[in-house]
């Protein structure tokens, strides 16, 4: 899980339980057990606490909800902020860097 040095909006930095979040690094990790597609808002919306993206961060991010596609994770855990570069969409790391 990556913290952007762009669009990292405070609101949802504390919704996540941080304060002062580093930017451009990595802050936790996690397996991607499925990126499924729903058929409409209140599907995506029941499946909140697996995707993570609530109405309210949705709104605050601007995103859209046209495709509706959710990556569910499984095993989230924290990893102490590492220095990283990111790109737009999953990308994949060496796994050195979360041995943790």
């Amino acid at each position: 899980m990556y913290a952007a040095k762009k669009d990292t909006k405070e609101e949802v930095v504390k919704e996540f339980g941080y304060r002062d979040l580093p930017t451009g690094v990595i802050i936790g990790k996690s397996f991607l057990r499925e990126v499924k597609r729903y058929g409409n808002d209140a599907e995506f919306f029941a499946d909140s606490p697996y995707h993570l993206a609530t109405p309210e961060i949705i709104e605050l991010e601007g995103w859209s909800l046209r495709t509706k596609y959710g990556y569910i994770i499984e095993n989230p855990e924290r990893i102490p902020p590492t220095p990283y570069r990111g790109m737009p969409g999953l990308f994949s790391i060496r796994d050195s860097l979360t041995e943790h």
